[in-house]
């Protein structure tokens, strides 16, 4: 599966994308773009030298032999952006505590 579609289906709001990242069991630091929710999830998928912004990412593709960027889907940006800043309604990260290392 390509990374678009992989970013796609963790779903259409950014309380999706936490909740199919709970389920996932996985976890990830704030402001970190290697080690976030989101690149620790595409790694548990196969993708590998993922780095993840705000509004895109960039992962080694093995086909092509190099660096790839990628725009991130908005609802996939506007949970790194509450995730990184504790807030999706006031609950994200009370509410996903799942969601932060131990």
């Amino acid at each position: 599966m390509d990374i678009e579609t992989v970013l796609n289906n963790l779903g259409n709001t950014a309380e999706e994308v936490a909740a199919n990242l709970v389920a996932a069991k996985v976890k990830g630091d704030r402001y970190s773009t290697c080690h976030c929710p989101i690149a620790k999830y595409l790694i548990q998928q196969g993708f590998i030298a993922v780095v993840v912004g705000v509004d895109s990412l960039g992962y080694y593709n093995k086909v092509f032999g190099h660096r790839v960027d990628v725009k991130i889907p908005k609802p996939v940006s506007e949970f790194i952006q509450r995730f990184d800043t504790g807030y999706i309604g006031g609950m994200l990260y009370d509410t996903f505590p799942e969601l932060r290392p131990d």
